[in-house]
């Protein structure tokens, strides 16, 4: 995961690395797929959302590119 200042730095760096694949998620993007994930983490019976409940947090935060598909 790497954290960028700008959308220039984001443009600058795939420039310079364009043999790494993946996704730009926004701060509230990355808000909107970790707050219901990590809620109840410190619960006792804690289980990750996976399958259909992880896909529909992600399609929630707007991450719906074949890179976010749950597999």
């Amino acid at each position: 995961m790497n954290f960028f200042s700008s959308e220039e730095h984001v443009r600058e760096w795939a420039q310079s690395n364009p043999e790494l694949k993946g996704d730009i998620i926004t701060m509230e993007q990355a808000l909107a797929l970790i707050t219901p994930i990590a809620a109840k983490r410190l619960d006792y019976d804690y289980v990750v959302p996976g399958g259909p409940e992880r896909a529909k947090i992600q399609e929630a935060a707007g991450l719906v590119n074949d890179f976010w598909k749950v597999r």
